[in-house]
């Protein structure tokens, strides 16, 4: 039996920003754009300018380009492509996010069931 993963817009964003960063070996403003591009259809220059000032101090504007950049560059080695929306900002392609819900159903720590029936040094005790 497989475990189910919640789905990315209703999960914790900071718990999936730092997963994030740790699946794919992000900074945490790189972590935090991914977690935006996630969750929603799309993300504007100005939301990912937001999300990465937030995770940083002082940036310019102009850093939203080289944050996709570079973005784009460590997600490809994971088969995950951002594409870029015209006149709207970017956005995840359906396969790419198929393959980061697919990568945090398999690590993703938050998905180990914990049953009561558990036996062993790992199993709480029942109160």
């Amino acid at each position: 039996m497989q475990n189910a993963i919640a789905p990315l817009r209703e999960r914790d964003e900071v718990g999936l920003a730092a997963t994030l960063c740790l699946l794919f070996n992000l900074r945490r403003s790189e972590g935090c754009v991914l977690m935006k591009m996630a969750t929603q259809d799309f993300v504007s220059k100005e939301e990912i300018y937001t999300v990465a000032a937030q995770s940083d101090q002082a940036i310019a504007k102009s850093t939203v380009s080289v944050t996709i950049s570079v973005l784009r560059k460590k997600l490809a080695a994971h088969g995950i492509k951002i594409v870029t929306l015209r006149g709207f900002g970017f956005a995840l392609r359906k396969e790419s996010r198929g393959k980061i819900c697919r990568r945090l159903a398999k690590y993703d720590a938050g998905l180990i069931p914990i049953t009561p029936n558990q036996t062993g040094p790992a199993a709480a005790p029942p109160n």
